[in-house]
């Protein structure tokens, strides 16, 4: 979800080098080598993607340090990130430290991308902004390679808010374009889209040709469906209303003409309550796992 930014300030529709200082101009900062010991899983790869309602003052730095330890034990090798501000930069940078964090911008609310030091290596990042957005919304893209396979990870967060048919159109439009990227992405990588997309089922349409819905082809657990769910989350809940959505999605094209990875379970993150009687967000984290074909599972 989200809410509504100005159409003041904004940047030129055209790519730019995404940072990893909080500055979506200056270039992303080397990461340093960091040894973890042996790999346990050489034939899995996970990815966690999360809105972290930034934009809810209460508990904030609680509700961020939580974000870091689910990260720090889940240890996904990728993370995508939405509704990241200013103040909580530094505190997920700090509290993951294994991690490169590349963000999407440095204006109000942004996107990130967070690479695992060791797993995962940084080769190159671009933010290109939605030409008709009314809040500033943009697509993250980096490339990397996880555990040698090259990958194009893509995030966003798609005009809020849900439900809206003023921003409905938007929201489509901005999918198309994500969608499209992913399909022009180089066919030897294979690519990953997603963030809290504020769409519902009925907006979302028939996926283009070789795109797949992550959830959908794990096997649809019910248990991990709705990513926004005030009947159970109640850090915005409204007395006597209650919503349960699927907002959250993650969508993959494989690698040609072979793919490289198998998808393979889908879980919701960051469900247990906080001493502040509050969750880490107003949003479930959403976090799938591959196998690496080819690669056989120690025993």
């Amino acid at each position: 979800m989200g809410a509504k930014q100005s159409r003041a300030n904004r940047k030129v529709n055209k790519p730019q080098k995404a940072g990893a200082d909080g500055n979506a101009n200056t270039g992303t900062m080397a990461a340093t080598a960091v040894m973890e010991g042996p790999d346990t899983e050489p034939h899995r790869i996970r990815l966690l993607c999360w809105n972290l309602d930034g934009l809810d003052p209460r508990c904030i730095e609680d509700r961020m340090r939580a974000v870091c330890d689910t990260i720090n034990k889940e240890k996904p090798h990728v993370v995508f990130l939405q509704e990241v501000i200013r103040l909580t930069l530094p505190i997920l940078a700090d509290g993951c430290n294994m991690y490169q964090v590349i963000p999407g911008g440095d204006n109000h609310y942004f996107t990130a991308v967070m690479l695992r030091k060791g797993h995962a290596q940084y080769e190159d990042s671009s933010v290109t902004p939605f030409p008709t957005s009314r809040m500033l919304r943009n697509l993250l893209s980096v490339k990397c390679r996880v555990k040698g396979i090259k990958f194009q990870m893509m995030t966003s967060h798609l005009e809020s808010p849900v439900g809206s048919s003023d921003y409905s159109d938007e929201r489509k439009r901005q999918q198309v374009k994500a969608f499209q990227a992913m399909k022009e992405a180089d066919g030897d990588r294979t690519v990953l889209f997603g963030g809290d997309t504020n769409m519902v089922d009925e907006e979302v349409g028939t996926l283009p040709e070789d795109i797949y819905d992550l959830w959908e082809t794990t096997g649809q657990r019910p248990d991990a469906r709705y990513t926004y769910d005030t009947r159970t989350n109640d850090n915005r809940a409204t007395p006597g209303y209650k919503l349960f959505m699927r907002l959250d999605r993650l969508y993959i094209r494989h690698s040609k003409p072979t793919s490289q990875v198998t998808q393979v379970d889908f879980e919701l993150a960051g469900t247990e309550r906080l001493p502040c009687n509050r969750f880490p967000s107003d949003h479930w984290g959403i976090q799938v796992h591959f196998d690496i074909n080819g690669v056989t599972k120690p025993t």
